[in-house]
């Protein structure tokens, strides 16, 4: 995301919308962005863009298979309360389900689509 506070996630954004262009070779149909908690929350209000997500895809059913996935990542999981715990990313998902009337889904904003 482009608001991330990581710059390695600001630079490969930027490189994915040059790689992406319309027009290129096999450009892809739909652009999102994700959030990543830790990074995109941590950002400048009012000075880059906040994580106001617009599509939301159900994981209700892969909840559990996404949490064992990012278990793996020792080195990115934290105890609670921090971010990174896996609590907090199911808090998340269940959070991003309520919102639109799921038990969990995963939020992001949508970059480009064409039809």
């Amino acid at each position: 995301f482009p608001g991330d506070l990581h710059r390695d996630h600001q630079l490969v954004f930027h490189s994915a919308l040059v790689a992406a262009r319309p027009g290129s070779a096999g450009f892809p149909r739909r652009l999102y962005a994700y959030e990543t908690l830790s990074e995109t929350n941590w950002n400048a209000p009012q000075l880059t863009p906040g994580f106001i997500p617009n599509h939301f895809v159900d994981i209700s059913g892969t909840l559990e298979d996404k949490l064992d996935a990012f278990a793996l990542f020792r080195s990115q999981v934290r105890p609670p309360p921090h971010e990174r715990s896996l609590e907090t990313l199911r808090a998340l998902a269940v959070l991003r389900g309520a919102t639109v009337g799921l038990a969990a889904a995963e939020a992001f904003v949508t970059i480009r689509t064409v039809a």
